[in-house]
């Protein structure tokens, strides 16, 4: 399941796209080149609840060290981004 930022820093998108996946589902973001982190520890945790395989970010995620489930990203980085517009869904 992928999902696109609208926005660079912007991560409304990824927490809309939280709610559509299932059990066995990897999320892949294009962070659009973000600079601020679209996912952290509190984001896992409930895509680990939810069942969620692991997500794989082009972009930085935070709270690395409180993941509850697979993560990987291209950049780390303890600023959170903004939630202002929801993007397109996941495809």
């Amino acid at each position: 399941r992928t999902v696109q930022l609208p926005r660079p820093n912007d991560f409304l998108a990824v927490l809309s796209a939280l709610t559509e996946l299932s059990a066995g589902d990897v999320l892949v973001v294009n962070t659009g080149g973000s600079t601020r982190a679209v996912a952290g520890s509190l984001f896992t945790t409930e895509a680990m609840r939810r069942g969620v395989s692991g997500i794989v970010v082009d972009g930085p995620i935070r709270d690395v060290s409180e993941l509850e489930c697979f993560a990987y990203s291209t950049k780390i980085t303890p600023y959170a981004g903004t939630v202002q517009h929801v993007g397109e869904g996941v495809s």
